[in-house]
């Protein structure tokens, strides 16, 4: 409903935030349903001017898995680079190591979105900002996401 009525109202589904930091599909991609994904999407948001793969990563509930694949189901770029569509953002940011949703996934130690990815085709050897790879941001003993990424790049 609060959607629709910023819509009504005369909203930019697809503005970015202050700096190029996020637009209202993000914010629905971490906080809000599938079906209110949908909503924005008929609407007009542009999922190649998004982040919502890392923005499902870094879900807190259980929902994380739903998002990931409905948005590739819906055109989302599984190796693009946080924030690769807001040039001046993304070169301000690039020291940071900006990276794939699969170097998101490695990095918060969800191994079952690890595999998701991968499964679903991701590439592990794309390198971020700094020119690592996902593997790079292995956690101590994460035996199972270790097995993944070897599985993939041999």
């Amino acid at each position: 409903e609060l959607f629709q009525w910023l819509l009504d109202h005369g909203a930019d589904i697809n503005h970015q935030q202050q700096g190029g930091a996020g637009c209202v599909l993000d914010t629905a991609a971490l906080n809000h349903s599938t079906g209110t994904v949908s909503f924005l999407l008929a609407k007009g948001a542009d999922i190649r001017q998004s982040v919502g793969l890392h923005c499902a990563i870094m879900r807190t509930d259980d929902q994380g898995a739903n998002m990931l694949n409905y948005l590739l189901d819906h055109g989302a770029d599984i190796n693009a680079l946080e924030y690769q569509h807001v040039p001046d953002y993304f070169n301000t940011k690039r020291e940071h190591g900006l990276g794939s949703p699969l170097q998101m996934a490695v990095r918060k130690g969800k191994s079952n979105l690890v595999r998701l990815l991968l499964e679903s085709g991701a590439n592990p050897l794309v390198m971020n900002t700094r020119g690592q790879i996902p593997a790079r941001y292995l956690k101590e003993g994460d035996v199972e996401t270790r097995e993944f990424l070897q599985k993939y790049t041999s």
